[in-house]
């Protein structure tokens, strides 16, 4: 497994301590959570909107093509 190292204020620090803490959870797996859910979510809004570019350019945009791709 590849090791990340990041820089944080002594503020951001404690805020992630705490998050973490509250969430029992380390770290290292709130990071990685974060990161994985701001990917997947770019990706989500790239195809819905290479979707309705598509439908746009054709004249139509149909609710139900939109929902193929929905976002999460």
């Amino acid at each position: 497994m590849k090791e990340v190292a990041i820089k944080l204020t002594v503020k951001e620090a404690r805020l992630l301590r705490k998050y973490a803490k509250w969430h029992n959870m380390d770290i290292s797996s709130v990071i990685q959570r974060a990161i994985i859910e701001k990917i997947a979510k770019g990706e989500d809004l790239s195809r819905f909107d290479a979707v309705y570019q598509q439908q746009e350019s054709q004249g139509q945009v149909s609710l139900q093509d939109l929902k193929k791709f929905s976002i999460h």
